[in-house]
């Protein structure tokens, strides 16, 4: 019957215990701009007719257990900001025809089952800040497109089979500020342009299959926190360039067993210099009396 309320424009049904399919009745709610049935039970596949939305900029559909694709349909939601499809056991392809959403700013479909390769159309939106597509089954390379999203702030592709280099096009991203590709399958080396990235908090890049040594220019990211990684082929000397990062909480290069070289950080207050080799899991600093950092060989 809700299919029947032709002026509802918002709809929260989020978190309740709210089981079995959506109505594809919702799709004649024509002026509807947000949709929120998140954090149910709701089982089945998305209807496609929520793609006759026009209206809708928001639409949160995660943490449930729906199943199916993503309808293609939703490529002609052209007012979406915002769109959340994680924590479902989702399948199929991502759809190339969400490269339309051009007022898109964020994108999370973590946690499903998709496949396929990332779309290159996804490089076409321009606004996004956020774009989430971790715990997936997605293969491929990622795409040198994602290069054009001069508002991304967060990447993250964690926990896929994601393979070939890591694009050297992600270093004109000077807005990011989280960027995670860990738990996959990439090669080649760290690109240089990594060292562009100066809003960069976090870099997560351990569990691949990179290789060559770690680039000076990652010293140049002074706003980085927590730098990973670990269990890679890297080797080399790791760079003097890492010492003076200024925000570093804790760096883990464990599991390259080519990778050698000593670390000196300076503490919080920047009076007293702590060194580090190899044989040292955790450093702490008396004169500030806290554990500042990690360093994890």
């Amino acid at each position: 019957e809700l299919g029947n309320l032709m002026q509802l424009t918002t709809l929260f049904l989020w978190n309740n215990t709210l089981s079995g399919t959506i109505p594809s009745e919702l799709g004649k709610l024509t002026l509807m701009m947000n949709l929120d049935l998140s954090s149910n039970q709701l089982v089945g596949t998305i209807p496609k007719e929520l793609g006759d939305l026009m209206q809708l900029g928001t639409l949160y559909l995660w943490n449930n257990t729906l199943t199916g694709t993503m309808p293609t349909e939703f490529g002609k939601l052209t007012q979406l900001t915002d769109l959340q499809t994680n924590n479902n056991q989702l399948n199929g392809t991502i759809p190339s025809e969400l490269g339309h959403l051009i007022k898109l700013t964020t994108l999370f479909l973590g946690n499903n089952t998709l496949t396929g390769t990332i779309p290159s159309e996804l490089g076409k939106l321009a606004e996004i800040a956020n774009l989430r597509l971790p715990i997936n089954q997605l293969y491929g390379t990622i795409p040198t497109e994602l290069g054009n999203l001069m508002q991304l702030s967060t990447l993250y592709l964690w926990n896929n089979s994601l393979s070939g280099n890591i694009p050297s096009e992600l270093g004109k991203l000077t807005q990011m500020m989280d960027l995670e590709l860990n738990n996959n399958q990439l090669n080649g080396t760290l690109p240089r342009d990594l060292g562009n990235l100066m809003q960069l908090a976090t870099l997560y890049l351990h569990n691949n299959t990179l290789t060559g040594e770690i680039p000076s220019e990652i010293g140049k990211l002074t706003q980085l926190t927590k730098l990973d990684l670990s269990f890679n082929q890297l080797n080399g000397i790791a760079p003097s360039e890492l010492n003076l990062l200024p925000n570093l909480q804790f760096i883990i290069v464990s599991g390259n067993n080519k990778l050698s070289g000593n670390l000196t950080f300076l503490c919080e207050n920047g009076n007293h210099s702590v060194y580090t080799n190899d044989t040292i899991a955790n450093a702490s600093c008396l004169c500030c009396n806290i554990d500042y950092f990690e360093i994890i060989w």
